[in-house]
């Protein structure tokens, strides 16, 4: 009879374990498949998002035109992809620029700056296979109001586009007129500081003659 309660018992437990092995599988068996539907979710998200980031649409009437955005890519290599023409009207402003006394050139990853005196005569861009030029050409009227009176002004800058051999010929001469407008402002820059300090000399030089009359009034 001991025996018979024994075996029950050990019958029991055995199947107590079975029992807790099979529900602890199951478990498992779901953490996995949630984790690995997660994972399929998330990534699909981050490819559609990523679809979108690179995809632009364009309505036309009742349809959709979809293509790819273009990639963000180097000043050199926008240069590379351009076109024969393009490149001879690029190198040809780029020479005209270098030929400027005093001039330097700043390249960076965007665009190719050409500065005298800090200040800049011509930047020159790439999009979609043309060349733009942009000049900061300050009227001296306004630059010496502004310099008077030491206001901060950001000065927006003129595009050109360079469509035809014509518009090349209009940013050699745009070039011409920053460069002389450059250098005119720096010339009356020394000009009003030349008289700032003559001004300066006649207020000690008053001065010094009041002091002196002063005191030989004084002494008499």
């Amino acid at each position: 009879m001991e025996t018979l309660i024994f075996g029950f018992m050990v019958l029991v437990v055995v199947m107590c374990i079975f029992t807790v092995c099979v529900v602890v599988r199951d478990m498992l068996r779901d953490s996995n498949k949630r984790k690995t539907k997660k994972s399929a979710d998330t990534t699909q998200v981050g490819q559609q998002q990523a679809a979108q980031q690179s995809t632009v649409v364009i309505a036309a009437d009742d349809d959709q035109v979809r293509f790819s955005a273009e990639p963000k890519q180097s000043h050199k290599y926008k240069y590379m992809a351009l076109s024969g023409e393009q490149k001879a009207w690029y190198d040809e402003i780029a020479e005209y620029a270098n030929r400027v006394e005093e001039v330097k050139c700043v390249t960076t990853g965007g665009y190719d700056e050409y500065r005298l005196h800090g200040k800049r005569i011509i930047r020159l861009l790439i999009k979609r296979g043309t060349v733009i030029c942009e000049f900061i050409i300050a009227n001296p009227n306004f630059s010496r109001y502004v310099s008077t009176n030491k206001i901060s002004v950001k000065q927006a800058a003129t595009s050109l586009k360079l469509l035809t051999a014509k518009d090349v010929g209009a940013a050699k001469d745009s070039i011409d007129i920053a460069v002389r407008e450059i250098r005119e402002e720096r010339e009356e820059a020394k000009r009003r500081e030349k008289e700032r300090r003559r001004l300066a000399r006649q207020a000690s030089h008053a001065a010094a003659t009041q002091v002196q009359t002063v005191a030989t009034t004084s002494a008499d």
